[in-house]
């Protein structure tokens, strides 16, 4: 009895986006073990591991079995179509076997039509013209040597003959036209067996698929329920616990600044350091008060400094614009020496030309 096939042919894109699933919620997994302070430091629930574990055993399990189950559903298959292919071929054979049978015994070489073109004893089986004098007539008083006297019954026996053969073709045709569609119709109806097998392997698997679906579906539900009730509870019980926490800070004589706190046992006109709280008002507004006077000396200075660089700043302005006068009236100097100079040295040349 073959067995239920279960063929799961998930596409590669689902493969795919149910692996990043898993990942993503092995990583949350992941965190939530490590940045929850009340799992880490108290522990995890032992008992939904080990039900964790033997739920995927189970699974393990079941998949196994739907393993074996598909390989020996394959095996049965591949077996009955090993089958069929051999009495396929076996069919061939035979018909072949029947098609040479049939040439050797209704189509030999003797009874084809051009046979007297290759028959080996055609010179042996020719007689003479004269050989039968009952055939000659009156006018024939001798027969030449290559003369045809059965030319007109050869050619009628021949067109018989070759009726004769254009039947024996034709039913021949037909017969092996008959034996291939007989053999066609065997294989059309092996292939529609083995194909109604195939949609009956695929629509248990597909029923089977469905199955799965639906219960996997079912314990995500559960799962996510569970999930659910969990992440509430624990959030409950977080706000309660923060609720507490923030209750004790805001009433407790840190926060109130109790200045009993804040005043060291050894030293009362020295402050605690980790409960101090900083200067008082009247202090503060002493330490501002000399902050804005330093500020406005600090100013005034800056003026005065800036006054003094302006005054600087013009000093040297005016001393370079008289300098670059100086070195004007040097230069125009400079050019009136020279100009008397060309002007006297033109003169003695010209004296000494005329001399």
């Amino acid at each position: 009895m073959a067995l239920a096939v279960v063929v799961h042919n998930v596409p590669p894109d689902v493969k795919e986006a149910q692996a990043v699933m898993r990942r993503r919620e092995a990583e949350a997994a992941r965190q939530e073990r490590i940045f929850n302070v009340k799992a880490r430091t108290i522990g995890v629930d032992s008992g939904a591991l080990a039900a964790q574990v033997e739920a995927k055993a189970a699974a393990k399990k079941l998949e196994r079995e739907r393993e074996l189950a598909l390989d020996n559903a394959m095996i049965a298959t591949a077996h009955q179509c090993d089958v069929l292919q051999q009495e396929v071929d076996r069919v061939k054979r035979q018909q072949q076997l029947e098609v040479a049978e049939y040439r050797a015994k209704h189509q030999p070489k003797e009874a084809r039509r051009e046979w007297d073109l290759n028959d080996p004893d055609e010179v042996k089986k020719d007689t003479i013209p004269t050989a039968d004098p009952s055939k000659l007539g009156l006018s024939s008083a001798q027969l030449f040597p290559g003369m045809d006297s059965t030319n007109d019954e050869r050619k009628g026996q021949q067109a018989q003959q070759q009726v004769e053969w254009a039947d024996a073709q034709v039913a021949a045709k037909q017969a092996v036209k008959a034996a291939e569609a007989a053999e066609e119709k065997a294989d059309f109806a092996a292939q529609m067996e083995i194909q109604s097998e195939l949609n009956q392997l695929i629509a248990m698997h597909a029923n089977t698929k469905q199955q799965f679906v639906v219960a996997a579906a079912a314990e995500n539900k559960v799962l996510a329920e569970q999930r659910q009730a969990a992440r509430e509870a624990e959030k409950s019980a977080n706000a309660e616990a923060n609720a507490a926490d923030i209750n004790a800070q805001l009433t407790s004589a840190f926060l109130n600044e109790d200045p009993a706190t804040t005043v060291s046992a050894a030293n009362p006109n020295r402050p605690v350091p980790y409960h101090y709280k900083g200067l008082p008002p009247e202090y503060r507004q002493y330490v501002l008060d000399t902050q804005m006077q330093q500020a406005q000396a600090a100013s005034q200075q800056k003026a005065a400094a800036s006054q003094e660089g302006e005054t600087w700043d013009k000093f040297m302005l005016y001393q370079n614009t008289e300098a670059t006068k100086m070195e004007l009236a040097i230069e125009r100097e400079k050019q009136q020496q020279r100009k008397e100079l060309r002007d006297y040295q033109l003169v003695q040349a010209k004296e000494i030309t005329a001399v």
